[in-house]
């Protein structure tokens, strides 16, 4: 248990509300959201979805405002899972808001409102391979003047 001899402070109920350590974490007793060191939560996210690959959580911070860290309190950064926001700590982990364990868990990371493509769209065709031929002919179309 990797929090147990902490006192975190919630990045989202701060400064009222401590998290309580459990298993492979820490939980918000208020919001419900929790906090894991990145290796436990992304082996825990592996372990519910063993066909799947996740290597990293991919950062970009695109304007939306940053918590604090629950140890260090200093300010996390933004990082993504598909389409799931996340909050995190370099040091110390990532948080993740009421629900988005189960999201991740599940893998269920994709907005039900994103347009997919329908099964009628027809598939683009692959551009024709260029063996070279288009060039060379490009190239002897020009003439070249000895004077």
């Amino acid at each position: 248990m990797p929090f147990r001899n902490v006192t975190l402070t919630c990045p989202s109920c701060r400064p009222h509300t401590t998290l309580t350590a459990q298993e492979s974490g820490a939980q918000c007793g208020t919001c419900r959201g929790w906090f894991f060191d990145e290796p436990t939560l992304l082996e825990r996210i592996r372990k519910a979805n063993p066909g799947r690959r996740l290597d990293e959580l991919l950062e970009h911070n695109d304007g939306t405002q940053r918590r604090p860290c629950p140890i260090c309190h200093t300010t996390m950064t933004i990082v993504w899972f598909e389409f799931l926001q996340l909050d995190r700590c370099d040091i110390h982990g990532v948080w993740l808001d009421r629900g988005e364990l189960d999201r991740a868990l599940a893998w269920d990371v994709v907005p039900p409102n994103l347009p997919r493509p329908s099964p009628a769209m027809p598939k683009p065709e692959a551009p024709p391979v260029d063996d070279g031929t288009a060039m060379v002919a490009w190239m002897n179309s020009f003439t070249i003047r000895h004077d």
